[in-house]
């Protein structure tokens, strides 16, 4: 629904932005309907209802074809998916539709959990007991932790890492009622950060069927993995598209979400009025976000390898990054999960789905909040001998840290970005976007507002010359110094030193 009213809407939008929503529509369209079935192909054996037609031929072979089909989602995904066999040619009663159904979860979970540069392992062999044959996908992906395992073939059951790849907790649980079906067991080992094999043992034979046909070329069904990333208005790796931040002038937002379509939907929404970069699971967005320090970032929960509440927990624990906003997208709708996410630092929930205009004015609001934040921070930090009831905030903390620093170092020669970078164990660009977070100032700049607000303090309460007050606020040029306080405040050094009433 969000794309395509993106699509009557948007009045400049592109013929490869609408080539990528009307792939992104078609592609939802398709995985609706196979939940639709996968939701009756479930109930019909629930229910013991179902009449699948067993077939006797080449399991070997049948297999392979299925591989061959996953090898090129595979590739793209840089992923290398091998297929082995101990066995040339093995004859199996077997019910096509079931191994088309088991294969393509398991490897379609497989290549979505296994990085780039990763390897999957489809082997079959003979089993140790006589008259059954073992298939074993193995990857060498992040892993299933143990809480998951004990519950992955649970219907319904959805965790990050729990690999059902549809996210409603359905797949697994429907691979091992088709297993089961036909006789069959499957088991599942993992170590988190090394990988996962689940092992699939069938028997060779159906031995309560008097008859059954042989496998036929059409009853191999179409074997589709509809999990599989796109192009979206900009390539997948955009997260380097950002390659001279000091020229940018738009808000940063950073995406952290796993599905494709929803981040399409996303950028189609924000990147006219923002510059916009992704990240595909927490571990990729917290480097984005330590790389970029986005303005902003809106994160999924549910994600693999660390999930959103993970990424919101390590950020706020991060001095470059704790002043950063998050919005937090997820299906969980209940209280427990909102305050949850509360406690963890999280600014703002949408619930998914979302209208795209409640998106964009939660956006604006924070932006708003934010720029109002920025000058109490400026009026606080500026302020000389006044209460100050942000003193607790971290943010406030970080600039009594560095204005503390420049206030030591205003008559040296060096009090530069290099040199406040260094004293904050920071990168350059990270303390300029971490400073203009904060107060909206650059490094430069936010330097030089402290050197004007002290020279403007004591034209105000003291004798002292111009010349004197421009040394000790650390401009070395009187001239200089008078230009940009007459910028900054309207009036020249010695005007506003006449004027009554200053103390």
């Amino acid at each position: 629904q969000g794309l395509n009213r993106q699509m009557q809407e948007k009045k400049d939008i592109t013929e490869r932005e609408k080539i990528a929503f009307r792939a992104a529509i078609e592609r939802q369209s398709n995985n609706l309907l196979n939940l639709v079935n996968q939701l009756l192909d479930l109930a019909k054996l629930k229910k013991g209802a179902d009449d699948p037609q067993w077939k006797r031929g080449n399991i070997i072979a049948y297999l392979e074809m299925t591989a061959e089909a996953f090898r090129l989602y595979a590739l793209e995904k840089g992923v290398n998916l091998m297929f082995y066999s101990d066995i040339e040619a093995s004859e199996m009663d077997f019910i096509p539709s079931y191994i088309d159904k088991i294969a393509s979860n398991l490897l379609s979970n497989a290549i979505k959990h296994t990085d780039a540069g990763g390897k999957i392992d489809f082997v079959i062999a003979e089993g140790q007991r006589p008259d059954t044959i073992i298939i074993r996908i193995s990857d060498t992906g992040e892993g299933i932790p143990q809480k998951d395992i004990d519950n992955i073939f649970d219907l319904f059951y959805q965790s990050p890492q729990a690999r059902n790849i549809s996210g409603t907790g359905i797949g697994l649980a429907f691979t091992q009622m088709m297993v089961e079906k036909m006789k069959g067991e499957i088991v599942v080992e993992s170590q988190l950060g090394k990988g996962t094999v689940f092992t699939i043992i069938l028997p060779l034979k159906n031995k309560q069927l008097p008859y059954i046909y042989p496998l036929k070329e059409d009853d191999k069904t179409s074997v589709t993995h509809s999990q599989k990333p796109i192009q979206g208005i900009e390539d997948k790796d955009n997260t380097k598209t950002l390659k001279n931040e000091s020229n940018i002038t738009k808000p940063i937002i950073l995406i952290v979400e796993d599905n494709s379509d929803i981040v399409l939907y996303l950028k189609s929404l924000l990147i006219d009025r923002y510059e916009v970069i992704t990240a595909w699971n927490g571990e990729e967005g917290l480097n984005a976000a330590q790389k970029h320090i986005p303005d902003l970032v809106i994160t999924d929960l549910m994600m693999p390898i660390k999930d959103g509440y993970q990424l919101v927990s390590e950020m706020k624990e991060s001095r470059l990054l704790d002043h950063i906003p998050i919005i937090m997208l997820t299906a969980k709708t209940t209280d427990e999960d909102r305050i949850k996410g509360l406690r963890y630092g999280v600014d703002a929930y949408v619930r998914k789905p979302f209208q795209h205009e409640e998106l964009l004015i939660r956006v604006e609001n924070i932006f708003e909040n934010r720029r109002i934040l920025k000058e109490k921070y400026m009026s606080a930090i500026t302020r000389s001998g006044s209460e100050n009831k942000l003193c607790d905030d971290a943010n406030m903390k970080f600039l009594q840290t560095i204005t503390s620093i420049i206030y030591a170092e205003l008559n040296n020669p060096d009090l530069n970005s290099v040199f406040l970078a260094d004293k904050m164990a920071m990168s350059i660009s990270q303390l300029s976007r971490k400073i203009n977070g904060i107060t909206g100032y650059s490094t430069i700049s936010y330097v030089l507002q402290l050197k004007l607000s002290k020279a403007k303090k004591m034209l105000a309460s003291e004798s002292i010359s111009i010349a004197e007050v421009s040394d000790a606020c650390g401009f070395y040029d009187a001239s200089y110094f008078s230009r940009v306080f007459k910028k900054e405040f309207g009036l020249s050094p010695s005007h506003f030193q006449k004027m009554p009433d200053l103390s």
